[in-house]
């Protein structure tokens, strides 16, 4: 009985720890899972792309130029309570989602880190805004 026990404990201790592995890749933030994606440009605008879905956007992080018009193509396949507002407090910008393809247009003023999210914070994003060169 007593070595009953001690396999059962074992296989017990095994499972948790998996469980908790896959608990803690399951939670990492979007951005550490979420390719980023460097804006398609020309001289006088840059092009970036994004789905929408329930937990994510996806990217969720884009290299910007500064001073360069961007046009922000959002593709809302998933909308719901949390995705429905994207929220970017440092442009002032509050965009309301709708199902679908929309377009959203702005020029950011300053090289930085500029953070963006859900309107509840819970669905991360980011832009890396940097001066304005060309990369071959």
């Amino acid at each position: 009985m007593k070595k009953l026990n001690v396999i059962v404990s074992k296989i017990l201790s095994a499972v948790v720890a998996a469980g908790l592995i896959l608990i803690l890749v399951a939670c990492q933030p979007a951005e550490n899972r979420e390719p980023q994606q460097t804006a398609q440009d020309s001289t006088n605008e840059q092009l970036i792309s994004m789905d929408v879905l329930k937990n994510s956007f996806s990217p969720n992080k884009f290299t910007l130029r500064k001073g360069v018009p961007v046009k922000w193509t959002i593709n809302v396949k998933e909308l719901d309570d949390c995705n429905e507002v994207i929220v970017i407090p440092e442009y002032g910008l509050d965009i309301k989602l709708q199902a679908g393809v929309q377009v959203i247009e702005f020029t950011p003023p300053e090289s930085g880190v500029i953070p963006w999210s859900c309107w509840m914070g819970m669905i991360p994003g980011t832009f890396v805004v940097v001066d304005n060169e060309l990369v071959p």
